[in-house]
């Protein structure tokens, strides 16, 4: 064997050293991956829809918990084994949240809907404004029947009681809310 024949085998012997050497980190590099938020399209199944046509989509976190995207708006989900709605979306979405839900094996009905409290003082400032109505209405029939001058200052009686019955509306709403934040915060705590 000659002298290059000799540095020849000694090279391919280093050549094989590497691949071997690279593949091992490749290797080490494979399990140290962590594990990332997957996504997939929600297919219907309990919908007499064909196809959502990738419009729903469902991001699965690494901590187990599901995020439901409709259009590209985050509707609702499962958190920590229990599932939660974002509100009311227009029918194609609601038909999204729907089948993701049952396909879960949640009845949809008894998801619990996050901003729920806006929805109640939605309906208490409904209730607030029925009864201001109630107050000022036939107080305007009086205003009608006045003269143009004790109309106005009965109108604007009536425009600033009705204006502080909301503002008085708005601020207990806001003292409450901000009792509800801080209760939040200590739990998250």
């Amino acid at each position: 064997m000659n002298f290059m024949e000799a540095y020849a085998q000694e090279l391919q012997k280093e050549k094989a050293k590497l691949i071997e050497s690279r593949t091992r980190k490749a290797k080490k590099v494979e399990t140290k991956i962590v594990k990332e938020d997957t996504e997939e399209y929600l297919e219907p199944r309990f919908d007499s829809r064909a196809s959502f046509y990738k419009k729903a989509k469902v991001v699965k976190k690494d901590n187990g918990d599901e995020e439901l995207y409709s259009y590209g708006t985050h509707v609702g989900g499962v958190r920590g084994g229990k599932p939660y709605s974002k509100g009311k979306f227009s029918q194609t979405t609601t038909r999204h949240q729907k089948d993701y839900f049952q396909q879960r094996g949640f009845d949809p009905k008894e998801v619990e809907t996050e901003g729920k409290k806006l929805e109640e003082r939605d309906r208490s400032r409904t209730g607030i404004m029925q009864s201001i109505q109630d107050t000022i209405v036939p107080e305007l029939d009086w205003v009608a029947d006045c003269s143009k001058d004790e109309g106005l200052v009965g109108l604007a009686e009536l425009c600033e009681e009705y204006a502080n019955a909301l503002r008085d509306f708005d601020i207990n709403n806001l003292e409450e809310n901000k009792k509800e934040e801080a209760k939040n915060v200590k739990k998250i705590k």
